[in-house]
């Protein structure tokens, strides 16, 4: 009896030395190729992303960038599951049926901890200047105010972004590789984020290809704008004089002030859907300027004389709408594959006049369509 019970005890006793030796082994593997070095850079782990951007984001924005594969592994095979063990601090991903942790591949990077990731950011002030810094302190806020005041002080510059930008750097932040991007101004960081691109958001268009009022008219530019100071302002914690949190902001009142620039304002809501701003915030005036001027040729009708645009006032233009998105044929007995075939064609009995171009779009409409980054867009 003594023999038999020895015998059932003894085979999961001896499988657990196996067990978390096979664990092991996976988490060690030299699957990038980096095991003998003593050193590691990030190009040796990751497509997409450079050091200075590794520093400044989050655990869940890699996540989330590693999922919609803006940001990839430098791996053989492409890897589609992600999981986030909050416990570790850590991601996993699972590459040929294997899971493996991504924080034990970047131990060796220089001057980056997997772990800061976790963190959020902080100001401390260094002689009059505020540097951005990881803060281990959960329970550290900043002043919301401090996303208003520098604007505040200098509003006569605020129009005029590359002045601006000058005194906001030689006079209130530290500037380096890191925080040069997130600092805690609204005024900045919204210039900034329709002036820089971002690889999420690959169809917001950039300040010089949109006119201060197709801006105006399009929602879905001013919610990408939106989620990018979302996104940074998310990076801190950021709370008002009665401890109200912020949870959520929005644009607000846009206008076009001139050909080149726009006013707007900002408001910010608590978790309970209540402005945490006092009045003389949600009416401070933020500036984007420099977008492009809108001027282009003007063709017209030579029969008729008048313009052959569609919207005669261009409110919005197709380009401003998706960033300059690519004209594509579907599979076709011509061979065509986008517009550029017919705009510039190998022979001169390929060519095609507008009329003959509008043809051919209407002949075609079905296998026509509209494509950024191999994303297709609507169209009719």
């Amino acid at each position: 009896m003594k023999r038999k019970l020895f015998a059932k005890l003894s085979v999961p006793v001896l499988l657990i030395p196996f067990t978390v030796l096979s664990c092991s082994k996976q988490k060690n593997e030299n699957i990038f190729g980096i095991e003998n070095k003593d050193y590691v850079e990030v190009e040796d782990i990751f497509y997409g992303i450079s050091l200075s951007e590794l520093k400044r984001t989050t655990l869940e924005n890699l996540y989330e960038n590693l999922v919609n594969k803006n940001i990839k592994l430098k791996l053989d095979n492409d890897v589609n599951n992600y999981k986030i063990n909050e416990n570790d601090k850590d991601i996993l991903f699972l590459y040929k049926n294997n899971w493996y942790s991504l924080k034990s591949f970047t131990t060796k990077i220089k001057d980056f901890n997997f772990e800061d990731l976790v963190k959020k950011f902080s100001l401390t002030n260094n002689n009059g200047h505020y540097k951005i810094i990881r803060s281990d302190d959960k329970n550290g806020a900043l002043d919301v105010d401090i996303l208003f005041n520098f604007q505040r002080e200098h509003n006569k510059e605020a129009s005029h972004y590359n002045q601006y930008k000058d005194l906001i750097f030689k006079e209130r932040f530290e500037k380096d590789k890191i925080q040069s991007y997130i600092i805690p101004d609204l005024q900045f960081l919204i210039q900034e984020y329709i002036r820089i691109p971002d690889k999420k958001f690959p169809q917001q268009t950039m300040l010089n290809n949109i006119r201060a009022k197709g801006f105006k008219n399009l929602e879905n530019q001013q919610d990408f704008l939106e989620k990018r100071l979302q996104e940074t302002i998310n990076l801190f914690v950021f709370k008002n004089g009665n401890d109200k949190y912020l949870e959520k902001i929005k644009i607000k009142n846009i206008k076009v002030v001139s050909d080149k620039i726009i006013s707007l304002n900002i408001d910010m809501f608590a978790s309970d859907g209540s402005s945490i701003l006092n009045d003389e915030q949600k009416n401070m005036k933020f500036y984007i300027s420099n977008f492009y001027d809108g001027r282009y040729e003007q063709y017209e009708d030579l029969k008729t004389e008048k313009s052959l645009q569609i919207d005669p006032d261009n409110e919005i233009l197709l380009s401003e709408k998706h960033n300059l998105p690519e004209v594509k044929f579907r599979k076709n007995p011509l061979s065509w594959m986008t517009i550029d075939n017919l705009a510039h064609p190998n022979y001169s009995y390929s060519e095609f006049n507008l009329n003959g171009l509008a043809m051919v779009f209407h002949l075609l409409k079905d296998d026509i369509y509209l494509s950024k980054n191999n994303v297709e867009l609507p169209y009719k």
